[in-house]
């Protein structure tokens, strides 16, 4: 073991280190099962006590879901037969806001998929690996084969428990839009401006990550006159308003602009 993670060459070596863990888990739930608890009292205790001790592990190890299924076991005893998914919903909704193992795993993961997006560093070499892996198994760097084809490129790496835990976080999140897909652009004008703005395909534009973490869509790369420059020019008078173009039914956003003053803005919108 290194910092509580297992060092393992074989999947016998995994195994154990799991077995020993889910038996840690089983006498301590013995032990707090014997207090009588409430319901409310016992999805406390589930969450702080006991599923607590599985996210460090979580974080880096991809455990296999008959594992996770047996920590359900440990989990539900505490009420009378409900169902997994019904203890963890929020109270509001019925249910006992008890943390979903699987759901905070892929959480606690998506740093993987994010370091992906971001520009390569030096002191990373994991990442690169998982990015040519990716690629040899879907043929694309980004996620949007990924999404389309996630079925059958999750049977291809089913015997890769890391890489499938990858393809499952590009799965769930929003879809890219596609090359015959139109664009709606807003932008919002201060003072009497003249913008020139063009229609722009999709593949000319990229994801990256914004540092409040949520994705936005910039231009591949920047010009040094109009970076929208093009066939289309709308004049705006007045103190104040607003420029829209918009050629489907396709909304989102991120980009340059420049105006007459040779001003140079970045706006983005949410997708």
């Amino acid at each position: 073991r290194y910092l509580g993670y297992p060092l393992s060459s074989a999947k016998r070596q995994l195994e154990a280190f799991l077995a020993d863990t889910l038996e840690k888990i089983r006498r301590h739930t013995n032990i707090l099962q014997a207090r009588k608890l409430s319901i409310r009292g016992a999805s406390l205790v589930a969450n702080s006590l006991l599923l607590s001790r599985l996210w460090h592990l979580l974080r880096v190890v991809t455990v296999p879901d008959k594992w996770r299924q047996l920590i359900h076991r440990f989990v539900t005893p505490f009420w009378p037969f409900p169902s997994w998914n019904t203890i963890c919903l929020r109270r509001h909704q019925g249910g006992l806001n008890v943390v979903h193992v699987h759901h905070q795993q892929l959480a606690l993961q998506l740093i993987y998929v994010q370091r992906m997006a971001r520009p390569p560093s030096a002191n990373d070499f994991c990442t690169p690996i998982a990015s040519d892996l990716i690629h040899y198994y879907s043929g694309t760097t980004g996620w949007i084969n990924i999404s389309s084809a996630h079925g059958t490129i999750k049977r291809l790496v089913k015997h890769l428990p890391c890489l499938s835990t990858i393809c499952s976080l590009y799965a769930k999140l929003p879809t890219a839009p596609s090359d015959g897909d139109h664009v709606s652009w807003s932008l919002q004008l201060t003072s009497t401006q003249t913008c020139k703005v063009t229609e722009a395909r999709p593949s000319d534009l990229r994801f990256t990550l914004h540092p409040d973490h949520h994705w936005v869509l910039s231009p591949l790369s920047l010009h040094n006159e109009y970076p929208l420059a093009g066939a289309y020019q709308v004049e705006h008078g007045g103190s104040s308003g607003k420029l829209s173009y918009h050629t489907g039914p396709l909304r989102y956003g991120g980009g340059y602009y420049k105006t007459a003053s040779q001003q140079k803005n970045e706006f983005t919108s949410d997708l």
